[in-house]
């Protein structure tokens, strides 16, 4: 039945598409590769700055006249807005570099980047993590423009948060103790409603359908709404996933120099949650689905998060300097997670309400930035949950400089502090980047500072694990650097290493206690290499990372855990015209190839919780290779990919978290289409 659904739906989109006359053809580009689908070029009016537009961005007149009212409005220009970053971040993905492939979500894009090591849970929808060259699970944090939107009680970063096919742009700051994560998303400047539909199936009962439809009402507002619905499974029992996500927006430009925008995001999640499954031998297991049994085969949970917020924004009167240098607004925020299991069931509900402010200045050769948020939090139905907390506040302040003397010098430094009741941290770092004529890049620094326990581990009580509010905070000292050789033009070779030193580390023991561990490190070295031109993508990687001596129970008799992970990655595409210029495709390979077993990250489902050292089984040697496949055909994209397609092959199967068989080959299609008017 579901077939005959979607293939009655590809024949009304292509019906639809072909009947639409005012779209133009793609044109011969070398940069048609940036060239979104849903940024169709269409008919200009006067009142845009084409110099200044953003490249993916659709760039049109957006007066809406009104036949009946008389004479219409003159027309201004309207210089899209671009939004700043902080000093030390570094743009890692945008809408570009997305569109042309199939991501679930966040983890399954990432762990392709060099220097990334996935742990996921099987099935879509879950709290899938990753490690970050030396920057563990629980030393992540997620932005959308300076709003956090972790767990704010276990710090863990659910990435499906994130509305992936709205990615405008994704940045990092990896230098420091922690690793920063900040996301935007794609505006629209249009003289025309559009809409836009994308639909995603594989087996499994894998499916996904995301609508959203865009209009400026005039030259200067425009609002955007778009419904998500997910669900999936990965076959073995009690692994089912439903999900939605709600989002909306209105901004105003009121003038080149400032604007407006309200925006709200929610979204909603119901797992089953098996807590692994019973492998007494993972070198041995069939992976069979029909003979794997949950450890929880009634356990579910229920979670969701919305956010509201309102902001102002402001640029500098010159329209050629189009980067923002002021950014504020108010936000509120609303956590809750459910989880029943045969054991206990835990939960809570959390509301916040905050306000930021964050400048840019430039002082040349300086330039610094200062970011202060504060929220106050109130754990809402108290007597039932698991955290035994009521009313908090937190304040927030970071740091940013930059002395840029001689084009090829630069050297960046940066501070942080935050403080919640009587718990309190800090971060201070400084860089050095060294650029020659764009042949050879060279970075070094360090960073030191304290991270102070998660309300998780300070307040929680349940069945079986305790908070302790005696935790002393992490003490960390961080050192990085990298070098990146560009051999030709598109071409690259580079490394980069981080190490952490973590004293006090806060750890869930055997006890089921939050314990401060004895001193333990954390190394990652990665080699990479880069090739693109207007025909091929060619890319490899290989990584090592390492955890030397934790002490998850300092007072049992628990073996320190110490475990060496080895990664190798590399990918393949061809891309060009076909059949006369009718389509556009991108096709070729990724795989990657993990030559020995180790021990992964321990993932608690109760908890929402990761954290580097367990008593699991190591995860034995595993590869997967993925066929991408995508063809672009006026407004209308397909998007195909072959998963896993050395699954029982190779292999029986793999894991990347011990006790969660990931999904065996399958084939997944997805098509976008934009639709005018």
């Amino acid at each position: 039945m579901s077939r005959q659904i979607l293939t009655y739906l590809i024949t009304l989109l292509i019906v639809a598409v072909t009947g639409v006359s005012d779209l133009q053809a793609q044109v011969d580009s070398l940069r048609i590769d940036s060239l979104p689908v849903d940024s169709l070029q269409i008919d200009l009016a006067p009142g845009i700055d084409l110099e200044n537009a953003r490249v993916n961005a659709a760039v049109a007149d957006t007066t809406l006249q009104d036949t009946t009212s008389g004479p219409p409005e003159p027309a201004i220009t309207i210089v899209p807005w671009k939004y700043n970053q902080a000093i030390d971040a570094q743009m890692v993905s945008n809408d570009s570099l997305m569109r042309w492939q199939n991501w679930p979500d966040w983890t399954v894009k990432k762990n392709r980047d060099p220097g990334v090591l996935s742990f996921r849970l099987g099935t879509v929808g879950r709290s899938n993590a990753i490690m970050i060259d030396a920057h563990e699970p629980r030393h992540q944090q997620l932005l959308w423009e300076d709003i956090p939107m972790q767990n704010r009680v276990s710090g863990t970063v659910n990435w499906n948060v994130i509305p992936i096919h709205k990615i405008e742009s994704i940045h990092e700051q990896n230098r420091g103790i922690t690793h920063t994560s900040n996301f935007h998303l794609k505006q629209y400047y249009v003289n025309k409603p559009r809409s836009r539909l994308i639909f995603d199936e594989s087996k499994y009962d894998r499916r996904a359908l995301e609508f959203w439809v865009t209009q400026n009402f005039t030259q200067k507002t425009n609002a955007e709404l778009s419904y998500w619905d997910r669900r999936g499974g990965g076959g073995y029992s009690n692994s089912s996933f439903t999900g939605s996500q709600i989002f909306a927006r209105v901004y105003h430009q009121y003038d080149n120099k400032q604007f407006f925008k309200l925006r709200f995001l929610t979204g909603s999640r119901n797992l089953g949650e098996p807590f692994g499954y019973n492998i007494p031998d993972l070198q041995n297991f069939a992976f069979n689905r029909f003979s794997a049994t949950a450890n929880q085969s009634s356990g579910r949970s229920e979670s969701g998060n919305t956010t509201v917020a309102l902001s102002y924004h402001r640029r500098p009167a010159d329209s050629t300097l189009v980067t923002e240098r002021f950014r504020a607004g108010m936000f509120m925020n609303n956590q809750k997670r459910l989880v029943r299991f045969s054991e206990d069931t835990t939960s809570y509900t959390l509301g916040s309400v905050g306000a930021y402010a964050h400048k840019w200045m430039e002082l040349n050769p300086f330039r610094v930035e200062g970011l202060l948020r504060y929220e106050l939090f109130t754990n809402r139905e108290r007597e039932a949950s698991s955290l035994d907390i009521g009313r908090w506040s937190q304040l927030t302040a970071t740091g940013n400089a930059a002395f840029e003397p001689v084009a090829w010098g630069k050297a960046v430094g940066r501070a942080s502090f935050r403080q919640r009741g009587q718990q309190r941290d800090y971060s201070i770092g400084a860089d050095m980047e060294l650029d020659f004529s764009g042949r050879l890049k060279l970075v070094g620094g360090g960073s030191r500072g304290t991270r102070m326990a998660t309300l998780q581990q300070l307040y929680w009580s349940s069945s079986g694990v305790e908070g302790s509010e005696n935790l002393n905070p992490e003490k960390i000292t961080e050192l990085h650097g990298s070098a990146e050789l560009r051999l030709f033009s598109g071409g690259s070779v580079g490394g980069r290493g981080q190490l952490k030193q973590i004293e006090d580390g806060i750890l869930l023991n055997t006890d089921g206690q939050f314990v401060n561990i004895p001193g333990y490190e954390a190394i990652s070295v990665t080699g990479f290499m880069d090739f693109e031109n207007s025909r091929f993508e060619l890319s490899g990687s290989g990584t090592v990372q390492q955890y030397r001596n934790i002490q998850l129970d300092p007072a049992g008799e628990i073996p320190a855990f110490n475990t060496t992970r080895i990664w190798l990655k590399g990918g393949a595409y061809w891309k060009g015209y076909l059949f006369n210029r009718a389509t556009y495709v991108k096709a070729g390979l990724s795989g990657m190839f993990s030559p020995r077993q180790y021990l992964a990250e321990h993932y608690d489902p109760a908890l929402d919780y990761w954290q580097p050292a367990s008593t699991d089984q190591p995860l034995p040697w595993y590869s997967r290779l993925d066929v991408d496949i995508s063809a672009r055909v006026r407004s209308i994209m397909f998007v195909l990919r072959f998963e896993n397609v050395l699954d029982d092959v190779s292999q029986l199967g793999y894991f990347e978290t011990a006790g969660y068989p990931m999904p065996p080959r399958r084939f997944m299609f997805g098509v976008r289409a934009v639709f005018n008017n």
